[in-house]
């Protein structure tokens, strides 16, 4: 189970996260999201903020597919 509370029952891959590839509005979303996670547990990494962000950004889009 992820810290979001779902379970694919699947193995979940790495996520690699290349901002300098993003769209302009793709990484704002990353980065502001990186920095409230950030705020909410002082001890996480910018990387694997952003890296947690960006697994958000993935699950948001594929239950959006589901629908």
């Amino acid at each position: 189970m992820n810290e979001r509370g779902i379970d694919s029952g699947k193995p979940q891959p790495d996520i690699i996260i290349d901002l300098e590839k993003a769209t302009p509005e793709v990484r704002e979303r990353l980065e502001k999201r990186a920095d409230e996670m950030m705020t909410i547990d002082s001890k996480l990494s910018r990387g694997e903020a952003i890296r947690r962000a960006g697994q958000e950004v993935i699950d948001d889009q594929m239950g959006e597919q589901e629908k």
